[in-house]
């Protein structure tokens, strides 16, 4: 008997240590940078694939109707990854491992620019990190990879 009640309290104390360990899962984000940035929406693009110059001269291909994109730099390096939506607006998975790579279209002039969640940490998150672009003229041809 006594230790069946041994182990009943035991147990209590166990559930008790894990009730008092729970999260509260409201996050306040009201110094989250992104809150001050207008970013895009998939209505702001008005075709399935929009092509985009950036002042770098690469070029970013968005793809609506198959949530990705390819990413094409001056110097023939490409990339493709994920499109993403969330309460802010529309973004890109820069990379599909961490999540350390996720980037919002932020409308700026007459096109947009790419900025991480952390960019204004004064880190730098890849190249794509600050690029500014612009409606292009139309899609350049792919790179021949042969």
């Amino acid at each position: 008997m006594k230790k069946n009640c041994l182990n009943l309290l035991l147990i209590l104390v166990l559930a008790l240590s894990l009730t008092a360990c729970g999260g509260n899962d409201s996050y306040d984000n009201s110094n989250d940078p992104v809150n001050a940035w207008e970013v895009l929406a998939d209505e702001d693009l008005t075709d399935d694939v929009t092509a985009w110059q950036g002042d770098d001269g690469s070029q970013l291909l968005l793809d609506i109707s198959t949530s990705s994109y390819t990413f094409r730099t001056w110097y023939g390096r490409v990339g493709t990854g994920s499109l993403f939506r969330d309460t802010h607006g529309l973004g890109l998975k820069y990379c599909e491992i961490g999540a350390e790579y996720y980037y919002y279209l932020v409308r700026e002039g007459g096109g947009f620019t790419v900025r991480h969640i952390g960019d204004g940490e004064g880190r730098q998150y890849g190249e794509i990190n600050g690029l500014h672009c612009e409606p292009a003229q139309g899609e350049a041809a792919a790179y021949d990879i042969s």
